[in-house]
């Protein structure tokens, strides 16, 4: 939403504000207007034109009277031009020429040209600049002298013999600049006057840069006239990138076979590669059982923390035989798979950007702050193992010959645990839009002057985090096996079988990583002042302010949005913060 406050008369002004001009030599000036037929003795008026060329503006002369620019555009001294001819360096940004004087017949291309004359200082009493109308494409204007810029000039005639005419209203001098447009730097000893300007700045890159149409450092007294100062929209936060999917956890080996009279033995559980120290191993599977007492197959060990594991599987005992046969058997159990490990846990989602961010008085610029850049979540925990297979039984009857029983499978192992996915980034934070940035300074916006902010820069998005890996996949139960076996009394034979071990549980999916915080949005200030800077506005002046960026979207913490204010750490003539 645009903002539009209109500043009433402070009273007290900086005191005097720039009355420069060179002298003139009104004798010559008047005869001459004479000559040409542009004003008569008594002070009355003529026009001049017919054959002899272009029609030259009529003036009344008044020698008593300095002749500054005024809103009238009235040439007050005869000299061709509203204003001290002699007193300034003329700027035509499509007739001039670089090595031209600079004077109201051979003007300049460029402002930057005209300003280095002035520094130069070969003339001290030239320290007007009259603007052509038109639009300087100029880099970063920069102003370290005492000096009074006058927009709204228009060459009027051939070359040699024209005029310069300033009507209100007709054409428009725009200054427009990069992404700081325009500053007045270190002029302390007097004053700088800018009229009857338009002053442009570039919206910001898309890396949260700021755009800051006039700048004003350092500096005793500035004077705005019929200034338009106009920002250009913030810059846009850059996004956070998102995380990445978790690494897939470690298989659990399988277990082993049972053979004749060996026990298979129990397969290892999965250690992922993104564990520290056991953190999500899978646990082992239990060793197969043999006969006797040791016939029962091995309990599985737990996944880690805490997943359950496969219980060994039971002995068999020997059933009575078929009818009409002395063969026996003896069915040792399977072992139980181990559990599936539970998902890993989320992590943390990324702190949402704040804050208006900070001048930074030295470098004389704007900056984001690290509150205003979306903080990064964190990576997803590892999933948990699974639980290991039980080993499979044998069988208990003591009359078998255990050299020659039947083995149980081994337990498999349980998977490990998927990695956790990592962490999304946090957006970063959108540039401000600044009309009039003060450091240092004391500034006079005059009536009919007008500070535009378009808008801050949207805060970046904050990154997705990436998805939590699988977990591993749990070993397999080693196979069963049968032997058949002579046992007491002679003539009674068995048939032994061992139970396969138990399947390992497979590992717990990693938890996902943690999103990012999404930038805050850039502010729209009119004026910002930093180091006891003031500024003074008169009747019929305005501030318009555009809504602050808005905040970058987060599927956790969206950015804050971006602040929108007239003032910004301004004093008043009081000195109160407005």
């Amino acid at each position: 939403m645009r903002n539009i406050w209109k500043v009433g008369a402070l009273g007290a002004v900086f005191g005097a504000v720039l009355s420069v001009g060179g002298c003139q030599d009104f004798d010559a000036a008047y005869e001459r207007c004479v000559a040409e037929g542009r004003c008569e003795p008594d002070g009355g008026t003529a026009d001049a034109g017919g054959d002899a060329g272009p029609v030259i503006p009529t003036c009344t002369f008044k020698p008593d009277v300095i002749d500054e620019p005024d809103p009238l555009g009235e040439d007050l001294n005869c000299d061709l031009v509203d204003g001290m001819a002699s007193a300034g360096y003329f700027v035509d940004p499509v007739n001039g020429l670089e090595t031209n004087s600079g004077s109201q017949f051979e003007p300049v291309q460029t402002l930057a040209r005209a300003l280095a004359l002035i520094q130069a200082g070969g003339d001290p009493t030239r320290t007007n600049v009259y603007l052509a109308v038109g639009t300087y494409n100029e880099p970063e204007t920069i102003v370290t002298v005492p000096v009074s810029i006058h927009g709204g000039y228009t060459w009027t005639g051939p070359e040699g013999k024209g005029y310069w005419t300033r009507v209100p209203g007709e054409g428009v001098t725009v200054i427009d600049g990069g992404t700081l447009a325009f500053t007045v730097q270190n002029v302390m000893d007097s004053g700088v006057l800018l009229n009857t300007l338009n002053i442009t700045s570039a919206s910001g890159g898309n890396d949260g840069g700021a755009s800051i149409a006039l700048r004003i450092m350092r500096s005793s007294s500035v004077h705005l006239s019929k200034v338009v100062v106009e920002a250009g929209q913030g810059g846009e936060g850059e996004g956070g990138t998102a995380g990445s999917i978790g690494n897939e956890g470690a298989f659990g080996l399988n277990g082993v076979a049972g053979k004749d009279s060996v026990p298979g033995r129990r397969g290892d559980g999965g250690v992922s590669s993104c564990a520290t120290g056991n953190t999500g191993a899978g646990g082992a599977g239990g060793a197969g059982g043999g006969s006797g007492s040791a016939s029962k197959g091995s309990d599985g060990l737990a996944g880690i923390p805490g997943t359950p594991f496969g219980a060994g599987g039971a002995s068999g005992v020997r059933s009575p035989p078929d009818s009409g046969t002395n063969i026996y058997a003896c069915q040792g159990e399977k072992g139980s798979d181990g559990a599936e490990g539970a998902p890993g846990e989320p992590g943390t989602l990324g702190d949402a950007g704040t804050g208006v961010g900070m001048v930074n008085p030295e470098k004389g610029i704007w900056e984001t702050t690290a509150a205003q850049n979306g903080a990064a979540g964190t990576q997803g925990r590892i999933g948990a193992g699974g639980g290991g297979g039980g080993g499979g039984g044998g069988c208990s009857d003591v009359e078998i010959d255990p050299a020659e029983s039947a083995g149980g499978g081994g337990g498999g192992g349980g998977g490990g645990g998927g990695c956790g996915g990592t962490q999304g980034r946090g957006g970063g934070a959108g540039g401000a839009s600044i009309a009039l940035l003060i450091i240092e300074a004391n500034v006079v916006a005059g009536s009919n002057s007008r500070l535009i902010a378009h808008g801050g820069g949207n805060g970046g998005e904050g990154g997705r985090g990436g998805d939590g890996g699988k977990g591993g996949t749990g070993g397999e139960g080693g196979l069963g096996t049968k032997v058949d076996v002579t046992g007491q009394p002679a003539g009674v034979f068995y048939s032994t079988y061992s139970g396969p071990g138990g399947k390992g549980g497979p590992g717990g999916r990693g938890g996902p990583g943690g999103a990012g915080g999404g930038g805050a949005g850039g502010p729209s200030i009119g004026v910002w002042c930093a180091q006891d800077a003031g500024v003074f506005f008169e009747t019929g002046s305005f501030i318009e302010t555009n809504d602050g960026g808005a905040g970058g979207f987060s599927v956790g913490n969206p950015g804050a949005p971006g602040v929108q204010a007239s003032y910004f750490d301004c004093l008043g003539p009081d000195g109160g913060v407005l």
